[in-house]
């Protein structure tokens, strides 16, 4: 292995007869030793001795040694998604890595991903619920980072992915009102409620149907339906 230590060997002597007593503890795997293994592998980019060496190692081992950081505070998941290992990067998550986790300073995989502009990554991420909303001690989101790097790709793809969760946001809670009237008769009209009902299955078909679109016509979505909601609540 490629850091392991030289033998560590005690010396007796006894007459013309030498003793050599080995150390039991350097053929121990260590979770240090375990996360540079498979450190190296992600830094070479070869997820079929990645999987190999996996194999050799019991569940609660691989467990660790995919969250162990090392001394700048970086994980196997960290490195991956900085480097773009798309593959490794789910082989990761499948092992049980965990996505939020973060440095000391709030970094965790997503804002690694979307630094680097490592687009394919962050698509895989967000679609494994990583949180795009996490700000690291400096007050960054994923989102902030990219823009700092100039990964315009990246923050167009947070930007319309925080869109859209807000939309189906705003779509549920006028859902939610409407629904609650019926306990409570006389908040809306019926004209209202057919306005806001209309307003809502408009924006979810657009929701659901729309293909290739940007954040901000998103946003205009948002702000067409807010505009409903205030014609009728004021």
């Amino acid at each position: 292995m490629d850091n392991l230590q030289p033998k560590l060997s005690q010396t007796s002597k006894r007459s013309s007869v030498t003793v050599t007593v080995e150390d039991d503890n350097e053929h121990q795997e260590t979770p240090v030793r375990r996360y540079d293994e498979l450190k190296s592998y992600i830094y070479t980019n070869d997820p079929n001795n990645f999987k190999r060496y996996l194999a050799t190692l019991r569940n609660e081992e691989i467990r660790e040694a995919v969250n162990e950081r090392d001394e700048t505070g970086k994980s196997p998941l960290d490195i991956a998604a900085s480097l773009g290992r798309v593959k490794l990067t789910k082989m990761l998550i499948a092992c049980g890595a965990k996505i939020d986790s973060c440095n000391s300073k709030g970094y965790s995989c997503i804002h690694h991903a979307a630094a680097w502009g490592h687009l394919p990554v962050l698509i895989f991420l967000v679609d494994m619920g990583a949180n795009i909303y996490k700000r690291t001690v400096h007050g960054e989101t994923p989102a902030d980072l990219a823009a700092r790097y100039n990964m315009d790709n990246c923050v167009e793809f947070l930007e319309l992915t925080a869109a859209v969760r807000r939309l189906q946001v705003v779509i549920n809670q006028i859902q939610d009102k409407l629904r609650d009237d019926k306990g409570y008769p006389g908040r809306f009209t019926k004209e209202e409620k057919l306005m806001l009902t209309n307003a809502c299955t408009e924006k979810s078909d657009w929701l659901a149907n729309a293909t290739v679109v940007s954040s901000q016509e998103v946003k205009d979505q948002i702000a067409q339906l807010e505009l409903c909601v205030q014609a009728v609540l004021f």
